[in-house]
Formats: C-alpha cells, structure tokens, sequence
C-alpha cells in the first residue's frame, strides 16, 4: 500500500517555502524513501496544480502535463509519495470525492494542511494583492470585507478537509520551523541536510513605503501591463537612496480585538475537530506601521514625491 502524503496549503501559509524545497530537492527525497512525482506539476515543475485543476471546474486542466490516473500508475509500487498544491484548498468538495477514491483503490491517503492566524493572513493577502496590482484601497479600507471573507472561518470553510475517508494532519504555520516540520511530517529523519541547500527567499515582501508606493501606482501599472516582479524589482534598488523605516504593514490594536472576536472560538473549534495536537497562537504581536505620505514633514514628503516620479518614469519606460 502507498503512502500518499498531499500537501494542499492553504494560501500564505508557506507554500511556496515548501515546494521550493520539495521540487528542488526531488533526488535527495526520493533517495530518502520519499517519491515526489511528475505527473500533475505545472510546467515550472513547481507545484501539482494541474491536479487541482483536474478536479475544479473553473481553471485550464492541461492533459499534457497529467492527471490523477497518470500519478497512480506513476506511484504504484512505492512505498511514499509526496505531492503539493495549494489550490486543492480550493475545491473542499471535489478533494473530498477524489481522497475516497484514492482510498477506495488502496492508497493511505494523509492530507496536510497548515494552520495560521486569519490576521497574519490578512496583512499577508493585503500585500500581496497591492504589489500585483489587484487591490487599490488603503489597508484600513481593504479591513471590513477582508474579515469576512468566507475562508476565514476554517470550522465551515474547511471542514470537508477535516473529514476525509483518510487521514488530515494540521500543523502550525511557524515561519522559523514549518520546512522541517513538514518534511519530520512526511517521514524525513534529518530536514536539517535538506534545508540546507533550499532557497528560502521566496515571496519576499515589500517594506511598508514599496506597499504604498505600488498602491498609488498600481492601476496605472496594470493599465499599463506592466510586470509586477519587475516594479518591486527597481523599487529593491532604490532602497540605498531613501531611508523611511518600517516593514510592517497591519492590523492596529482595535483590529486585532475586533479579529479576536470573531475567529477565536473559530480556531479552537476547528484546531480540536481535527485532533490537531497544538493551541492555536495569537497573531503576531506587532504595532502597524502605516506609511502615511500625509504625515511626512516637508523634507519627507518632497522625497517621496522625488521617489513616486521615478518609479512613474520607470513605468512610463516599460510601457512603451
């Protein structure tokens, strides 16, 4: 029987941390005992989206890239295999089927979900979206539909995950350990060995000036089509030329009181339905910085008006 371990996120709870170590890292795993295999990984061979998109009804399948019937017979006769995708998250209906099937044509299906606090996520989702020009409000602004989205409320949005015909493993997102507890979780007796050749750099945020910045320019950039990476890229070099402090940018005191209202009894609910062997830690403990242009003196401000007319130059150069 198979040991099939399935990573499925959810989004912004290190991810991409974790594949980038899985993916680069195929050999040193399979020399291990662990089998990460080809079919279902995106074109990158970063990710297993492609079995997401199998199963969902709103993302591009690619037959090329392989399915579900192409991992079973890729997987038969090993007795561990990994794969991830946190767009499974995505399909809590349709993951549920495919888990009993899996099941159901003898596979030991473990699902591994990490757990983190809504409000890190949110703050997290919040820069995201502004530095890929999805989202142009103020982060105050962006706060009263951000903490209602459904997905916040783990009891009933990811339930269905909790209750599969196998087994679901939930652990703590730690930005310091997830990597080795993940991978002690799929049986690596020494994450140490491959830690050390990963690249953690992944995902790396903007300061809280860069937030602001792209904010203000974001739909013109996107009009523009110009390419995100590339704008936090040039804003990276100008780092050496202005000197604003901050990098972080959040929830203020009322939001953490208001969050903990609402998903407190939330996480304890959900943390004990899946027999999970942690209590849920409070959001990280960080005051908001919030570059505000408004309250810059008058020096400040004709610097960051400097520092906003060369990123437009440089916008205004790539969309040419």
């Amino acid at each position: 029987m198979t040991k099939l371990f399935i990573h499925i996120g959810p989004h912004k709870t290190g991810s991409t941390a974790i594949q980038s170590a899985i993916f680069s890292n195929r050999t040193y795993l399979r020399d291990n005992g662990i089998y990460v295999p080809e079919a279902g990984m995106t074109r990158a061979k970063d990710a297993h989206h492609n079995l997401a998109w199998q199963i969902s009804n709103d993302q591009p399948y690619r037959a090329d890239l392989l399915g579900w019937e192409e991992l079973i017979e890729e997987v038969e006769g090993k007795d561990v295999a990994l794969i991830s995708s946190e767009a499974l998250c995505s399909y809590p209906n349709a993951y549920h089927e495919k888990v009993a099937d899996l099941v159901g044509r003898g596979f030991d299906v473990e699902t591994i979900m990490v757990w983190r606090h809504q409000l890190d996520i949110i703050n997290s989702a919040y820069t995201q979206r502004v530095k890929t020009f999805q989202l142009f409000r103020d982060f105050d602004a962006y706060w009263p539909s951000a903490i209602v989205e459904d997905r916040y409320f783990y009891d009933r949005s990811y339930r269905k995950f909790i209750t599969t015909s196998g087994k679901t493993s939930l652990l703590e997102f730690d930005q310091k350990n997830l990597l080795g507890n993940f991978l002690r979780r799929v049986g690596l007796s020494d994450p140490e060995s491959l830690q050390a050749v990963t690249n953690s750099s992944a995902n790396v945020s903007p300061l809280a000036h860069e937030v602001e910045a792209l904010r203000m320019c974001g739909e013109l950039f996107r009009a523009w089509r110009i390419n995100f990476a590339e704008a936090l890229q040039y804003l990276t070099g100008l780092r050496p030329g202005y000197d604003w402090t901050g990098r972080f940018y959040g929830p203020s005191e009322d939001q953490y009181r208001e969050a903990a209202a609402l998903f407190d009894e939330v996480n304890a609910r959900f943390i004990e339905a899946a027999h999970a062997d942690f209590q849920p830690s409070p959001p990280k403990q960080k005051l908001r910085h919030v570059f505000d242009a408004a309250k810059l003196d008058r020096s400040e401000g004709q610097a960051f008006s400097r520092y906003l007319k060369e990123l437009t130059a440089w916008g205004t150069s790539k969309a040419r």
